[in-house]
């Protein structure tokens, strides 16, 4: 029976409003069913029910109907489904329910079943109800993100290295390009965040049911805010187009590399993705200077430290190495140090893994383990290339280590970094490595080590009163002094988000090279006899540097035991 016979049938409609629909249906094309509600002459319930009875088929209420899930939705896009008017709700098995309009159109049936590569059980629902859920489903990722950009302060203006991302979901394509897209601002917004807390990375991390942005500031992460789970796709899609990863790779991970330009100045960014079980996680770097030149007074150099570095990287040639583990500030030091020798009169060739900090009059290479050009690799080719000074972003075996020798033993001033605990046990690194004591006292001018200690908020600081006695004999100060001696800590204010601290600064112990060290090292003597004489000869210690620091009121005790070793 056709449907307006059914209607009239069942008392649901007369035949004057039958006859009235079928005038507006041949204007419109519309379906009967549609116009007989949009009209008012039947309620959307009846007429599903009347559906139902005269196709066999299930008919739906997507008002009514349970939250449809992501991974639903993902089977139909959404230039497909606002196309033809159908929206997945449910899957089972190999079987997807699909609500449309007409349930009879075999055509349609067939190509959902093509693009989802599962059996298509039609449910019929109406047009106003399917258009709605569309509206809820598809577009709510674009109301979304407007949300999670509110309290985002936008000063990010222009993300260089845009490419072409053309073939993707049109969907999603249409959320990461474009400057003034959701997603784009998002993403600008997320880095702008980074930016402004001075963080060093920024951890974007998928989890089953959200997705969870943190910030590394003053060295510790700090969860800053959570997004939906159903953003990650279009935060790393967009992340990947700027730092020019292959957007289409989910299954290994990859690295990249992005420029902002933020205020006046440019800000370089290293990204990194991992695959993970619910989703890729990114973690992006942010190498940024501050804006502004960096100088050696800057570093937190004790004025005689500073006296001695200075003196050593001003030599013709010879070894220097900067020691600590990841995260000390080492290639921070060594960048510095590039950027005071910088000239015209010399030629500076570096060798990183990867570059960290694009120093204009530097030629700097990136090493590519993968394809065997590798630190030894890149030190040999140097050689030939008439360099004046060398930088080695890690001395890691012993080949790297004999030609770093060589190259500083014959007139070339060499820069390296090393994993070490001490400046002492550089020396026995090296030796350890195979490398001759001779070779070592030959070359080596001066080492430098370490640490990373957070600064005490200068707006909030106060006199630490719960410093005891012992706490300050712990530190190494005299017995007489302990009574007049004040140690600081920080209390919180909106300055410092409440943490009592506000940057960083770092505490060095620098060993200098001399001819009483030069015997020792080819005498081959301890890390402890070494370590005894530097003392003598003036060296502070990490622990001492530390401790020079708190009596300042630079850092807290907390700091100091935290990031430095006891003195023996």
């Amino acid at each position: 029976m056709r449907l307006g016979d059914m209607l009239i049938k069942n008392g649901l409609i007369n035949q004057e409003q039958l006859e009235q629909a079928l005038e507006i249906q041949k204007k419109s094309k519309e379906r009967l069913g549609s116009i007989l509600v949009s009209e008012g002459f039947i309620e959307e319930d009846k007429m599903l029910i009347t559906l139902q009875d005269q196709l066999g088929v299930m008919a739906i209420n997507l008002d009514e109907w349970p939250e449809i899930e992501p991974d639903i939705l993902k089977l139909i896009p959404a230039k497909i489904a606002k196309k033809n008017k159908v929206i997945p709700i449910e899957k089972l098995a190999d079987t997807l329910t699909v609500a449309m309009l007409d349930p009879t159109d075999e055509k349609l049936k067939e190509d959902l079943e093509f693009i989802t590569h599962l059996s298509i059980s039609p449910a019929i629902s109406t047009k106003r109800s399917i258009a709605a859920a569309i509206e809820k489903y598809y577009q709510s990722a674009t109301e979304q993100l407007m949300e999670q950009t509110e309290g985002f302060d936008d000063t990010i203006r222009e993300i260089e290295s845009e490419e072409d991302i053309e073939g993707f979901d049109e969907q999603l394509e249409d959320q990461i390009s474009g400057k003034d897209k959701p997603m784009v601002k998002l993403v600008n917004q997320i880095v702008q965040g980074g930016i402004t807390m001075g963080a060093s990375d920024i951890h974007i991390e998928p989890f089953e049911k959200f997705v969870k942005l943190r910030y590394r500031v003053d060295g510790d992460l700090k969860t800053e805010r959570t997004f939906k789970k159903n953003l990650i796709t279009g935060i790393v899609a967009r992340i990947k187009i700027i730092s020019h990863l292959d957007i289409s790779e989910k299954r290994v991970p990859q690295d990249g590399k992005a420029r902002v330009k933020y205020g006046n100045r440019k800000i370089d960014l290293r990204v990194a993705t991992v695959p993970c079980v619910h989703g890729e996680k990114v973690v992006i770097r942010i190498l940024d200077k501050g804006g502004g030149k960096v100088t050696l007074d800057m570093l937190g150099l004790e004025p005689e430290q500073l006296e001695h570095f200075k003196a050593a990287i001003e030599q013709p040639w010879g070894m220097i190495l900067i020691t600590g583990p990841t995260g000390s500030g080492k290639t921070y030091t060594l960048s510095t140090s590039l950027e005071l020798l910088n000239s015209d009169k010399v030629n500076i060739m570096t060798a990183e893994d990867p570059v960290e900090f694009d120093i204009e009059g530097l030629n700097q290479v990136e090493t590519k383990p993968d394809i065997g050009y590798t630190f030894a690799t890149a030190l040999k080719a140097f050689l030939r290339a008439d360099p004046n000074i060398i930088m080695i972003g890690e001395i890691r075996d012993l080949g790297t280590g004999d030609i770093a020798i060589k190259a500083a033993q014959t007139g070339h001033l060499v820069f390296a970094t090393l994993h070490t605990n001490s400046a002492p046990d550089t020396i026995a690194r090296l030796e350890n490595m195979g490398i001759e004591p001779f070779n070592i006292a030959s070359s080596l001018i001066m080492v430098v080590a370490q640490r990373m200690v957070k600064k005490i908020c200068s707006k909030c600081k106060v006199v630490d009163e719960s410093i005891t006695d012992d706490v300050k004999r712990q530190l190494g100060i005299p017995e007489d002094k302990l009574a007049e001696t004040n140690l600081y800590k920080g209390t919180g204010c909106p300055k410092c988000r409440n943490t009592g601290y506000k940057g960083r600064t770092a505490v060095f112990e620098i060993l200098c090279v001399d001819e009483v060290i030069r015997k020792q090292i080819n005498e081959k003597a301890s890390v402890d006899v070494i370590k005894k004489t530097a003392r003598a000869q003036g060296m502070h210690t990490l622990r001492e540097s530390a401790v020079i620091k708190a009596l300042k009121g630079l850092t807290t005790v907390e700091e100091v035991f935290k990031n430095t070793m006891a003195d023996a």
